[in-house]
């Protein structure tokens, strides 16, 4: 016949109880990893992002680059046949000069499209200049089939210098007119950035 227990009845409450509460605890502790997991993951998003708007120049606007000069002071860098050259040299042309890390993720995308900009302004000089060696230099040139440009100058700076220049992040495009005068600054690089130059010449 059939039989009733009721302490073995309480025991399953709670065992039932225990196993909801178990439940409901190893869910809220997945919540909390997964929340953590997000806020962790946004604040490095956030974080990188601004080490490539300081360092990597992800964004286009005005630099303090030659902040309150008229004219692109005199300076020396080393071509890629490891001959000194002079800033001077360019003194009276229309002359943009860029400031790049062949490591920024920024500057590669620039490189991508320099060679339609290099073939659409002959006229235009453009001196790329980065803290690397000739040879990096060299390396550069082939990699991006940028060596048959005329208008189109390699150099290789020291730290000295570009801390000196006030470069602050790279890339860094400092716009000339005749006599160096400076017609315009830009940090960062952008679909429209070539357009803006094109603009300014």
């Amino acid at each position: 016949m059939p039989f009733y227990n009721p302490q073995g009845d309480n025991r399953m409450n709670q065992q039932a109880k225990l196993s909801n509460i178990l439940s409901v605890s190893f869910f809220l502790f997945l919540v909390v990893q997964v929340t953590f997991t997000i806020l962790i993951w946004r604040d490095v998003q956030v974080l990188k992002r601004q080490s490539e708007i300081t360092l990597s120049g992800s964004l286009v606007g005005n630099s303090s680059l030659f902040a309150g000069k008229d004219n692109i002071p005199p300076f020396f860098f080393t071509d890629t046949s490891g001959r000194e050259r002079s800033i001077d040299e360019w003194n009276g042309y229309p002359v943009l000069i860029i400031f790049s890390s062949h490591e920024c993720s920024a500057c590669k995308n620039m490189y991508a499209s320099l060679a339609n900009f290099l073939t659409r302004n002959p006229e235009l000089y453009v001196i790329l200049l980065t803290v690397g060696t000739p040879d990096e230099n060299v390396q550069f040139l082939e990699d991006y089939s940028l060596s048959i440009f005329t208008n189109f100058t390699v150099g290789a700076i020291t730290e000295e210098t570009w801390t000196s220049l006030g470069v602050i992040g790279t890339p860094t495009l400092v716009l000339a007119k005749g006599d160096n005068k400076i017609a315009d600054v830009w940090f960062g690089y952008s679909d429209a950035l070539w357009q803006e130059v094109e603009n300014k010449k």
